[in-house]
């Protein structure tokens, strides 16, 4: 436990003052309509969108589920949440501009767009009340959990008080400014936590001699030795071969938000067109992928030495608030508090625009006024934090709930992707998708031989593949949907034909409007731009400068096409603007 000196305390308590009166700010602004409260009217530039994005998935679970892997499998271990990058470079190339094209306030909302009749009905209500309950629930219930234990292990916070307080904080001012009050905490919250985990990082490396010191000390460890510094497992290491594989060639395209769902599809909403949405994505992509996760990876290394055995890995990160001088311990812990509240509020907010937008809205009260959706919104979310407190006193691993979840929607993605691209997909498709891999997920993890943590790729296989068999067969033995229906969609979003058939024919809209060949050269290219680009930084940091010039000299290669690429998208002016126009006519 720390001590906190008064310039740590004032540290903290001006953060929380500023962050309290930009949401007194923006209340006014955000209760105009529901357009204001959830989206920010959709008029967020690029560079703020793109912040806003990564700030709310720099959470507190991150740096402390990124010391566990640290810890317990090395560098390797970061690529569980390193593979995520494809999914967002797949919703960046393929997905960014069809979302936006759509014109929907929720990712939601497109199953009603997209099918007809009761089953679009039923799956709007079933993943409207799926997304914002249990899934949005236990994100927000293992970001809590984290900075639980931050406050518990630093301060010596019980939970019973740091809960509460810190889920009331923020869901009072989330309430008052919603989206609008939300972006603009963001670039408060990312600017605190970045400068709080650089600065942590900073004194980690000085605390143990320095880096080549770090690696020395590692290596010669028998416990660690220098298998902690493998960028890839092997087969002999602590993460199993099949389990990276796993990871890597199934685990990001399996699952729902594959797509771009969830708090980057809200991100990608209140964004102003097209243009703005497609940079926001890569911006992110950028700043969470290739900057933000060393300094984390570093403290993460450093408290193997400093604190080589303790009881929680996870808790190893807040152990190293000690080494910190006065006031930037105050800084350190503000930072993380902002990462925590940029999540929480985000989600409540993505979790309320479901609970309003997709069901009450919806099914319930269909004639109200703009004052009173936005008075319901507030209500879903204090509800929402109700459910979340009783979530986080039920949960006890970050990690673990990670891979959970991951479970919990493994085979959905198929289908959600080719929601887009094969005109057969229809509701009861991704009803029986979304029933089925909860089902299996579930089962599976309660099944003794299947639940331990090694075991999880195989969860993650068995899940994906009866997923599929159930969704395939639902869908052949289900009706289409009606052409009408489908017509519009095809219309107003202008997806690739291919898969379109009929539909495509009669559209009247040109063939092949979105190249498929050309999206997938700039995905390869810029996942090969980003990964170059982190393996470059980590190289250099751990002193292997021949392996950081290689990696850097791939990271220029590929980035110059990436950026070639993202200029010709970027000179489609003139077409975003028409697309932009007939989107307002369609709707």
């Amino acid at each position: 436990m720390i001590h906190l000196a008064l310039p740590d305390i004032l540290v903290f308590v001006s953060y929380m003052t500023l962050t309290i009166g930009i949401g007194l700010y923006f209340a006014k602004k955000a209760s105009r309509s529901t357009e204001d409260y959830f989206l920010a009217g959709r008029s967020l530039p690029w560079w703020f969108a793109g912040i806003s994005m990564v700030a709310t998935s720099f959470a507190t679970d991150a740096p402390l589920a990124a010391t566990r892997l640290i810890r317990e499998e090395g560098i390797a271990g970061f690529w569980y949440p390193t593979s995520w990058l494809f999914a967002d470079l797949v919703t960046l190339y393929f997905f960014s501009r069809l979302w936006r094209r759509a014109q929907v306030a929720t990712d939601v909302e497109i199953t009603e767009l997209r099918y007809n009749g009761k089953p679009a009905e039923y799956l709007r209500l079933i993943s409207g009340l799926f997304n914002a309950i249990p899934f949005n629930c236990i994100i927000i219930g293992w970001v809590t959990l984290a900075m639980v234990k931050i406050l518990e292990v630093s301060l010596g916070l019980p939970k019973e008080i740091v809960v509460p307080i810190l889920v009331t904080v923020t869901v009072t001012y989330t309430c008052l400014s919603g989206m609008w009050g939300a972006a603009m905490n963001h670039l408060l919250q990312y600017s605190t936590a970045t400068i709080g985990a650089l600065a942590l990082a900073w004194f980690s490396i000085n605390k143990v001699g320095g880096m080549p010191n770090l690696v020395a000390k590692l290596s010669s460890m028998p416990e660690f030795g220098v298998a902690k510094f493998n960028f890839f497992p092997t087969l002999m290491g602590g993460q199993a071969l099949t389990l990276f594989l796993v990871i890597m060639a199934v685990q990001w395209w399996a699952q729902k938000n594959v797509t771009g769902g969830g708090q980057l599809s809200l991100h990608m909403f209140a964004c102003k067109d097209e243009k703005h949405s497609f940079l926001a994505v890569f911006l992110f992509s950028f700043l969470h992928y290739v900057i933000r996760p060393w300094p984390w990876m570093v403290v993460g290394l450093c408290s193997l030495v400093l604190f080589p055995h303790v009881g929680d890995n996870e808790a190893a990160y807040p152990m190293m608030f000690s080494l910190l001088p006065v006031g930037l311990k105050g800084l350190v812990i503000t930072s993380l508090t902002a990462a925590y509240m940029s999540t929480l509020e985000t989600h409540l907010n993505w979790g309320s625009s479901y609970l309003i937008t997709d069901v009450y809205r919806r099914f319930i009260k269909k004639d109200g006024t703009a004052k009173h959706y936005v008075f319901a919104s507030r209500m879903a979310m204090l509800a929402l934090s109700v459910i979340v407190m009783i979530v986080v006193f039920n949960m006890g691993s970050i990690v673990g709930a990670w891979k959970y979840l991951a479970t919990l929607t493994a085979g959905v993605g198929p289908v959600f992707i080719l929601r887009w691209y094969w005109h057969r997909i229809n509701a009861w498709s991704e009803i029986s998708a979304l029933l089925a891999s909860g089902f299996f997920a579930t089962v599976f993890s309660l099944i003794p031989f299947f639940a331990p943590d090694q075991m999880y790729g195989i969860r993650l296989l068995l899940t994906l593949g009866l997923t599929t068999i159930t969704w395939l067969t639902t869908t052949y033995f289900t009706a289409p949907t009606e052409e009408k229906v489908l017509l519009n969609f095809y219309r107003r979003v202008r997806p690739a034909s291919f898969g379109w058939g009929p539909i495509a024919k009669i559209s009247g809209t040109p063939k092949n409007t979105q190249n498929l060949a050309g999206d997938l050269l700039a995905f390869v290219s810029c996942a090969i731009f980003l990964l170059s680009s982190f393996f470059a930084i980590g190289k250099y940091i751990l002193g292997a400068t021949n392996e950081g010039h290689l990696a850097l000299f791939l990271a220029l290669i590929s980035g110059l096409y990436v950026f070639y690429d993202l200029q010709k998208r970027l000179d489609l002016k003139l077409e975003m603007r028409t697309n932009d126009s007939l989107n307002k006519e369609l709707a």
